[in-house]
Protein backbone atom coordinates (compact mmCIF):
# COMPACT_ATOMS: atom_id res chain seq x y z
CA UNK A 1 0.00 0.00 0.00
CA UNK A 2 1.59 3.74 -0.81
CA UNK A 3 1.69 6.64 1.09
CA UNK A 4 -1.26 7.82 -0.87
CA UNK A 5 -3.44 5.04 0.16
CA UNK A 6 -2.82 5.44 3.63
CA UNK A 7 -3.43 9.11 3.79
CA UNK A 8 -6.76 8.58 1.69
CA UNK A 9 -7.92 5.46 4.35
CA UNK A 10 -6.78 8.43 7.49
CA UNK A 11 -8.72 11.29 5.68
CA UNK A 12 -11.67 8.56 5.18
CA UNK A 13 -11.87 7.72 8.83
CA UNK A 14 -11.18 10.62 10.25
CA UNK A 15 -13.57 12.82 7.85
CA UNK A 16 -17.33 14.01 9.18
CA UNK A 17 -18.47 12.83 5.89
CA UNK A 18 -19.44 9.50 4.91
CA UNK A 19 -18.75 8.54 0.64
CA UNK A 20 -22.74 8.68 0.24
CA UNK A 21 -22.25 12.00 1.12
CA UNK A 22 -24.57 12.22 4.41
CA UNK A 23 -22.62 13.33 7.85
CA UNK A 24 -20.44 10.77 9.46
CA UNK A 25 -18.65 11.08 13.25
CA UNK A 26 -15.25 11.15 12.66
CA UNK A 27 -13.57 7.77 13.80
CA UNK A 28 -16.42 6.16 12.45
CA UNK A 29 -16.09 4.57 8.18
CA UNK A 30 -19.44 5.14 7.38
CA UNK A 31 -22.97 6.85 8.42
CA UNK A 32 -25.40 5.01 10.33
CA UNK A 33 -27.73 4.05 7.39
CA UNK A 34 -24.74 2.80 5.26
CA UNK A 35 -22.52 1.18 8.11
CA UNK A 36 -26.19 -0.07 9.71
CA UNK A 37 -26.97 -1.59 5.69
CA UNK A 38 -23.34 -3.93 5.84
CA UNK A 39 -24.04 -7.50 6.65
CA UNK A 40 -22.80 -8.13 9.73
CA UNK A 41 -19.16 -9.89 8.66
CA UNK A 42 -18.52 -6.26 6.72
CA UNK A 43 -19.55 -4.68 10.40
CA UNK A 44 -17.69 -6.62 11.52
CA UNK A 45 -14.21 -6.31 9.84
CA UNK A 46 -13.99 -2.64 10.14
CA UNK A 47 -13.49 -2.42 13.66
CA UNK A 48 -12.68 -5.54 14.70
CA UNK A 49 -9.47 -6.61 11.89
CA UNK A 50 -5.51 -5.55 12.41
CA UNK A 51 -5.03 -1.90 10.83
CA UNK A 52 -3.26 -3.33 7.93
CA UNK A 53 -6.51 -4.97 7.00
CA UNK A 54 -8.52 -1.99 7.42
CA UNK A 55 -8.31 -0.77 3.45
CA UNK A 56 -9.26 -4.47 2.38
CA UNK A 57 -12.69 -3.97 4.65
CA UNK A 58 -13.33 -0.79 4.05
CA UNK A 59 -12.72 -1.39 0.14
CA UNK A 60 -14.99 -4.40 0.33
CA UNK A 61 -18.10 -2.52 2.30
CA UNK A 62 -17.84 0.68 -0.31
CA UNK A 63 -18.48 -2.30 -3.58
CA UNK A 64 -21.34 -3.69 -1.36
CA UNK A 65 -22.85 -0.31 -0.68
CA UNK A 66 -22.52 0.69 -4.31
CA UNK A 67 -24.18 -2.56 -5.24
CA UNK A 68 -26.96 -1.89 -3.00
CA UNK A 69 -27.69 1.53 -3.66
CA UNK A 70 -26.14 1.85 -7.35
CA UNK A 71 -23.62 4.63 -5.84
CA UNK A 72 -20.34 5.08 -6.91
CA UNK A 73 -17.31 6.73 -5.04
CA UNK A 74 -14.74 6.19 -7.65
CA UNK A 75 -15.10 10.03 -8.20
CA UNK A 76 -14.34 11.15 -4.62
CA UNK A 77 -11.29 9.01 -4.66
CA UNK A 78 -9.63 10.27 -7.85
CA UNK A 79 -10.29 13.76 -6.64
CA UNK A 80 -8.51 12.87 -3.48
CA UNK A 81 -5.72 11.22 -5.26
CA UNK A 82 -5.47 14.80 -7.45
CA UNK A 83 -5.55 16.90 -4.69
Amino acid sequence: MTNTDIQFYLKELRSEECFCGKAKKPGRSFCYPCFNSLPRDMQRDLYHLPAADYAEAYDKAVEWLEGLRGWTSLRKRRNFIRS
